[in-house]
């Protein structure tokens, strides 16, 4: 999985939350960082978040809606959602691998040896000019 275009927002949550008391910068900077922290699988150092947030980043440390472990930055509803969405995408991925799978033995295009190589029908090759 290459890249997520999105990451789940609740504006109730943004309006209610523990965020909601802050001043905008503080606000600005927190959304920011979530992107910034999204866009990278979910992965940042400090040095990375206090980039991004300038001088806010004690800010977001204090009001609690940023973590830090062993300089490993952590905001957890986003981490939580990445790993819940990267369990879905490889099972999706796996299904649609059995899926092509099958359909490809049932038109015998395509067989396995022992190895689990895969090996192409003569017919095929011709077809990709791959007949050498």
């Amino acid at each position: 999985m290459n890249n997520l275009p999105w990451f789940k927002f609740d504006p109730s949550q943004w309006l209610t939350g523990s965020i909601s008391f802050e001043r905008k910068s503080i606000k600005g900077a927190f959304i920011d960082l979530m992107c910034y922290y999204w866009s990278k699988k979910c992965e940042m150092t400090i040095a990375q978040a206090k980039q991004v947030t300038g001088r806010e980043w004690k800010e977001l440390l204090r009001s609690g809606v940023v973590k830090v472990d062993n300089d490993i930055v952590r905001i957890d509803a986003l981490k939580n959602q990445y790993d819940k969405m990267l369990i879905d995408y490889e099972r999706a991925v796996a299904n649609g691998r059995k899926g092509g799978l099958a359909k490809a033995k049932k038109t015998k295009k395509i067989t396995y040896d022992n190895n689990n190589l895969l090996k192409v029908q003569p017919e095929v090759l011709k077809l990709l000019g791959n007949d050498k």
